[in-house]
């Protein structure tokens, strides 16, 4: 397909079968994948008016004819085939949003655990795979990237941002916020965290997705949320912020340090958005929510609230986190 990049995956086999047979092919080179199969090796294949062509792991199929002794080169476009019957539901999307916002991934990359030893693709796949598109973003063009239309996409779920220009997936702005930026990224503060934590905006933006998940704010509005948030002094005893539900959200950071700066950002974040700050018990909170919303060892009840690590031994099997909240879910598997 014109403009989309080859499946470079030497994993794959493309299988050309007919009445006269079924034959199949790899990657013309398994070392480095080029996204070219010979079927049947580049050997002849018996003459057919009808081979379907298929992949063993992507779907779409397609049907060409076979009624010459020629070679014929044939562009086979795909999509990623999931066996799997499971959608998230709207709730579960929205609270996906949410948290993602809540990480500045941008500034993240140079934060001083990763000191720019890694970079944003905005895809979930290793490069060798061969997805990316050349496009530009924030006025770079560069490989691996989701184009700025792509990026922009969320900006409708925030008509408040007068001038949308996402600098990476979910990621209104992105001004290298360090943990002493804020009072209520305590855990951050003390673990040394220089860069990641959101903006006021990705705050408020998250804020918008929590309750278009159907969570509901205590004390105003997201704007309000946000500007209680946005500050460095300690906080009010209460402030704008949205309920818990009497719910707590499982977070299980490992101790590598990467990982573990990463999850004390979201963690910290979404404390103080529940009302929860630092891990603490708020006694404004109304009746019935938990003394944190983050709980580092759940699903118990009230849970343990101090900042803890896991290694993958210990969370093997286990999600890196769960967040369980009364109308969705969102989990993340720890890759080593």
């Amino acid at each position: 397909m014109s403009g989309k990049p080859l499946i470079l995956d030497n994993l794959t086999s493309v299988i050309a079968s007919s009445t006269s047979g079924t034959f199949s092919s790899s990657d013309t080179n398994l070392v480095s994948p080029t996204g070219q199969f010979k079927i049947n090796g580049g050997a002849c294949i018996p003459q057919n008016a009808a081979y379907t062509l298929s992949t063993n792991v992507y779907g779409g199929t397609a049907t060409i004819p076979i009624t010459s002794q020629n070679t014929f080169t044939v562009d086979f476009n795909v999509n990623w085939n999931s066996q799997s019957n499971k959608a998230p539901t709207a709730a579960a999307i929205q609270i996906n949003r949410g948290v993602a916002h809540l990480l500045d991934t941008k500034s993240f990359i140079d934060e001083n655990q990763i000191a720019g030893q890694a970079v944003n693709p905005h895809f979930w796949s290793p490069p060798a795979q061969g997805y990316h598109n050349v496009c530009t973003v924030n006025g770079n063009s560069a490989n691996a990237q989701v184009c700025q239309a792509t990026l922009n996409i969320d900006c409708s779920a925030h008509s408040w941002v007068t001038t949308c220009a996402m600098t990476a997936p979910y990621n209104l702005k992105a001004p290298a916020l360090a943990a002493s930026a804020y009072s209520w990224a305590a855990q951050g503060s003390s673990l040394g965290v220089d860069k990641g934590y959101p903006s006021a905006d990705d705050l408020r933006a998250a804020c918008d997705h929590f309750v278009a998940a159907g969570l509901t704010l205590v004390g105003g509005t997201c704007l309000d949320v946000a500007n209680a948030l946005n500050t460095a002094a300690p906080l009010p005893a209460t402030y704008a912020h949205l309920s818990n539900n009497g719910q707590q959200i499982v977070v299980l950071p490992r101790t590598d340090p990467q990982r573990r700066d990463h999850m004390a950002i979201v963690a910290d974040a979404l404390n103080a958005l529940f009302g929860t700050p630092n891990n603490a018990n708020n006694p404004a909170n109304p009746a019935g929510q938990q003394g944190c919303t983050v709980n580092y060892v759940g699903p118990s009840q009230p849970g343990e609230c101090a900042f803890k690590a896991y290694t993958i031994t210990q969370i093997f099997d286990q999600v890196f986190w769960v967040l369980v909240l009364t109308t969705g879910s969102y989990t993340t598997v720890a890759t080593p």
